[in-house]
Parts: structure tokens; C-alpha cells; sequence
């Protein structure tokens, strides 16, 4: 997309389709926990394009409103099938070198060396108030990965995007009843709609309501030939 950006326009759902209804719901889950944007800590497992297009738009929108570059740097981490993404790791993509962590943001939170470490231990660390899963490995967020991340947020946000319902990273129900009904859940593969006793634990509604009109109303100007949206 980025050789042929300009000369030949098009538009990558996988990318750009799945980070515009990420943040969707990241945005609507802030709206609901009142949680001030710079404070957000996002834990992205999975580093592949549709996770660095959801990391691309956040980072754009939390410019957007004002989040001051340091807060940027040290407000998200990568976790991959190789483990924590950094700086002095070997082999890293381009677009994984862009959000590698480096040794001053890992340092932050209590990270001296990040080779070897378990999803549970980086949550331990970074303390995410936010969880979100392309990774296309089932069942990573695990009871003992999301107990842990309850343990230091009030509402966590628990986005599992990958699909289909077989490589999802937890089901619904269980990140609820781990977190005792605090949980915002969010998936890319149908699940049957569970109920908390204090709320409903899909945003499917909220996410659509907000991504979907704006799409929709941009196809009425046609003067606007591009639509500017991050790729990888």
C-alpha cells in the first residue's frame, strides 16, 4: 500500500478496515470507563499489519487530542510469538521497529531485559488498561494473564480481534467471569452475547455506531479522492 499510495489508491480492510473499528471501540470503552486518554496503557499482542494499522490510528488519534509525544512513546507495547518487541531485538520489520520499545520505556516499567518474558510477566509490568489481541493464537489471554491485568485496572479493556472463533484469543464469558463482570469485551469472531449482572459485555453496537456513519458520509463528497488512513 505504501509503494502504490498516491499512484493507485485503495483501501486494505485487513488494515485499515480492522483499526477503524478497533479504535471505534477503544474510543466508545474510554467513553465508558472516563478514563483520561493520556493515561491509557495499550497492550497490543500481536504485531502483524492488522495489529501496527490499530497502533497507527491510535497513535494518530491520541495526537489528534493533544498526548504529548513522551506519553505516546511509553503508552503502548508489542508481545508477538517472539515475545516483547524492542529495540535491540534482531530481524524486526520496519513497521515493528516503529513501535519497538526501547530500553528507556521499558525501563519505565521495571523492564531490564525483555528476552524470555511471559505475556503474564509484561502484564505484570506494564500494567495495560487496554488488551488487544491479534495474534491469531487461541486461549493466549489466559485466566492468569487476565486476572493479573484486573488486578491493576478497574475496568480492563479486552479487545480479542482474531478469527475465526477458534484462534480468538480468550471467549467472552471467561474474560468476564475473571474479572468478576469489570471487563469491556471486544471480538472478531461471533460469540454468543453474555450479560453481567451490571452490563452488557459487547460493544459491537457502540463500535459500529461510531466507524460506520463516517465511512458512510464520506462517500458523499466526491470531491475527497483520498481518505487518509494508516498502512503498513
Amino acid at each position: 500500500m505504501n509503494d502504490t499510495n498516491g499512484a493507485c489508491p485503495s483501501f486494505n480492510d485487513d488494515i485499515q478496515g480492522t483499526s477503524a473499528v478497533a479504535v471505534a471501540g477503544m474510543i466508545n470503552a474510554l467513553r465508558i470507563t472516563r478514563a483520561p486518554i493520556r493515561e491509557q496503557r495499550i497492550l497490543y499482542v500481536g504485531a502483524g499489519a492488522a495489529g501496527i494499522g490499530i497502533a497507527h490510528l491510535m497513535r494518530m488519534y491520541m495526537s489528534a487530542n493533544k498526548v504529548e509525544a513522551e506519553t505516546l512513546r511509553r503508552s503502548c507495547l508489542f508481545f508477538d510469538t517472539q515475545g516483547v518487541v524492542h529495540a535491540t531485538r534482531q530481524g524486526l520489520s520496519d513497521a515493528k521497529r516503529e513501535f519497538a520499545a526501547d530500553a528507556q520505556t521499558l525501563a519505565q516499567y521495571g523492564i531490564d531485559d525483555p528476552r524470555g518474558m511471559s505475556l503474564h510477566q509484561v502484564v505484570s509490568h506494564f500494567r495495560p488498561t487496554m488488551l488487544i489481541g491479534t495474534s491469531t493464537q487461541p486461549g493466549i489471554f489466559t485466566e492468569e494473564v487476565i486476572r493479573e491485568m484486573a488486578r491493576h485496572v478497574d475496568q480492563p479493556v479486552i479487545f480479542a480481534f482474531s478469527n475465526p472463533t477458534s484462534k480468538s484469543e480468550c471467549k467472552p464469558e471467561d474474560a468476564i467471569r475473571w474479572t468478576r463482570g469489570r471487563a469491556l469485551v471486544a471480538t472478531g469472531s461471533p460469540f454468543p452475547l453474555s450479560h453481567s449482572k451490571k452490563s452488557p459485555t459487547s460493544l459491537d453496537r457502540e463500535i459500529m455506531s461510531s466507524s460506520s456513519p463516517d465511512w458512510a458520509w464520506g462517500r458523499l463528497y466526491p470531491r475527497h479522492m483520498r481518505l487518509m488512513m494508516p498502512c503498513c
